[in-house]
């Protein structure tokens, strides 16, 4: 172990300061994506003009085909005559990219952060089965991961005959816990559907744009570190020895588990550091909670007893929540069990204006923002969160001001909207 580590940083060094000389002439690490609407309107919007055989890329039904024959759904008799709805309304729920295809369809759940409504998934399998005899119902997740039980069952799933017509896809990466949904899920991702996109598509303008959309996707939402030619040098110096492959399947094996560990050291370190979070006295603590046999919810809460709460005492709260896919979607909010008016609902987020407008408020979130970008998915900074637990830095000081902050002028407002002490 010792021996690849030795031998292995140098060689990664070297081709880190090849790459910054590359950035001067070739800025090989812009993207384009870092700069546009990348909310889940925003990539359903890309994913419906590539499926749109009218789209203005011009390349007629390639992009559709791509992906039918990769689903092996064979509706393709219906692809010319083929529309593209984003938004599609049914009966209680609109589905995010929908794709008529003659007396069959293609619809796909956009899920790249949110979460799903009550029952979700079910009420539009239960509308596809009734309008369509054939139809395909794509759930996309960031690595994979399944609907919420609330959304969906797999007693319902199997009730419905769902086998080949739901499927779970990844934007990047792979789940990387066996559960019951497996069989469901998809050995194929968006960032792999860009690619062949991209090596089936001969005009070079959407070629470059297929290729960020391609890296966007695996860097985002698969977690990678490393570029083309740093993958390149990691590859051929393991492979110059026996040896070095032994070792480097062995901590391949491992790396879900030091994630884990190093990600729950970064939570306990983060609830050491100092931060004047305003009048007391507060209620909470750091709770990680393993989820249904994968990556777990993680949040930290601060609350006050005087806040209204719901039957088993669980009341409004300040978090700092990752919700159920793990490390890679941290946000900022205010959560409420029991529903406020409208009216106060409102308030609280016109009060609060002055630290950041609210992005859509959800049942029980009246008011909650995404933390930045950069900071936003652990996956990809683990090394980073490896350091600070030690020396804290940056990381650390951003979460903290940022709790401050918000913390501050909220509880303000809470106490008026809920009542002080």
């Amino acid at each position: 172990m010792r021996a690849l580590f030795d031998g292995l940083t140098p060689r990664l060094e070297a081709a880190r300061q090849i790459e910054d000389a590359l950035d001067v002439a070739l800025a090989r690490r812009f993207n384009t994506f870092d700069f546009l609407d990348r909310s889940e309107l925003g990539l359903s919007r890309i994913v419906a003009e590539l499926l749109d055989v009218n789209g203005r890329h011009g390349q007629g039904g390639l992009f559709l085909k791509i992906l039918l024959d990769k689903l092996g759904y064979s509706a393709q008799a219906g692809m010319e005559s083929s529309s593209v709805v984003r938004e599609k309304a049914i009966e209680d729920g609109r589905i995010d990219v929908f794709v008529r295809l003659g007396s069959s369809c293609l619809a796909i759940e956009n899920k790249p952060y949110a979460r799903d409504q009550k029952a979700q998934i079910y009420r539009y399998l239960v509308w596809l089965q009734e309008w369509y005899k054939e139809f395909r119902l794509i759930y996309l997740s960031a690595t994979g991961e399944p609907p919420l039980d609330g959304s969906v069952t797999l007693g319902d799933l199997r009730e419905h005959g769902t086998h080949d017509r739901f499927k779970i896809m990844a934007y990047a990466g792979a789940w990387p816990w066996d559960d019951e949904y497996n069989d469901y899920r998809l050995d194929y991702s968006l960032a792999d559907w860009f690619a062949d996109c991209q090596r089936n598509c001969g005009v070079d303008r959407l070629r470059w744009f297929l290729r960020e959309a391609e890296l966007f996707c695996r860097h985002r939402f698969g977690g990678e570190i490393v570029t083309k030619n740093e993958r390149s040098t990691l590859v051929d110096f393991v492979r110059g020895s026996t040896d070095r492959m032994e070792t480097a399947a062995a901590v391949y094996e491992c790396w879900a588990e030091i994630k884990e560990q190093v990600v729950r050291a970064f939570y306990d370190a983060l609830w050491r550091a100092e931060g004047d979070y305003g009048d007391g006295p507060w209620e909470g603590d750091w709770e990680y909670s393993d989820g249904r046999g994968s990556r777990g919810k993680c949040y930290w809460s601060m609350s006050k007893e005087a806040w209204s709460a719901d039957r088993e005492g669980n009341g409004t709260s300040i978090r700092l929540e990752n919700d159920s896919q793990g490390p890679n979607g941290w946000f900022i909010g205010i959560h409420s069990p029991v529903a406020l008016s409208e009216a106060n609902a409102n308030e609280l987020q016109e009060r609060l204006k002055s630290v950041a407008p609210t992005q859509t408020p959800e049942d029980h979130w009246p008011w909650w923002i995404w933390v930045d970008e950069k900071w936003r998915n652990w996956d990809s900074i683990i090394p980073a969160l490896h350091k600070e637990i030690k020396e804290p830095g940056g990381i650390t000081r951003y979460f903290v001001d940022k709790l401050v902050a918000i913390a501050k002028a909220a509880t303000a407002v809470i106490d008026e909207i809920e009542g002080p002490d």
